[in-house]
């Protein structure tokens, strides 16, 4: 199933919970009959499970990307930003989700000969 046709069957649960609202709302214990409440409400873990169901259903679809894509678009991705050259180091680690800081050089300390000063 697509997942444009899971979104269509959430949307007629969502207009079913509506409607249940809807009558919840207009209800009144004092002229309304029990019944009609004791069949909504057991109708009630059917729209629930079916909501489950297809609410994984769509994470599943929208959720899984194959490995290459991701990998394609991430290349895709740092070619834009850097079209001119290559990615640096820093665009790469960006790209894998680390930070892009990066510590000032320090100088490599220079011996004069004399160990004990």
């Amino acid at each position: 199933m697509t997942s444009k046709a899971v979104k269509k069957k959430l949307n007629t649960i969502a207009s079913e919970l509506a409607s249940l609202l809807s009558f919840s709302s207009q209800f009144d214990l004092s002229t309304g009959n029990i019944n009609e409440v004791r069949v909504r409400i057991k109708c009630l873990p059917d729209i629930s499970e079916r909501f489950e169901l297809l609410q994984t259903e769509l994470e599943n679809l929208e959720g899984h990307v194959p490995d290459d894509q991701r990998i394609t678009e991430r290349v895709l991705d740092a070619k834009q930003e850097n079209s001119s050259s290559a990615p640096s180091v820093s665009e790469v680690t960006r790209l894998d989700g680390e930070s892009s800081m990066r510590f000032p050089p320090i100088d490599a300390p220079k011996f004069n000969g004399d160990w004990q000063t």
